[in-house]
């Protein structure tokens, strides 16, 4: 029981998509280059957060990861 939990623990911390993904979704909605790495960096490392920017309407998706990223 205890390894499969672990096995589902694991699953969930996976990323959603591939990185190379996540780079072109950031090229979609017009991140400048100088924040293009840092909000990469940001998804990468937590993978709840890029689900829901997923998730989010495209419109909108730039407004969401600001929120995401810099606000506490």
């Amino acid at each position: 029981m205890r390894e499969g939990n672990l096995i589902f623990e694991r699953s969930l911390a996976r990323l959603p998509i591939l990185e190379q993904d996540v780079f072109h979704l950031l090229d979609e909605i017009g991140i400048d280059s100088r924040l293009r790495i840092r909000a990469y960096l940001f998804l990468i490392k937590n993978p709840d957060m890029l689900r829901a920017f997923i998730g989010y309407t495209l419109e909108e998706r730039k407004e969401l990861l600001f929120t995401m990223m810099f606000d506490p």
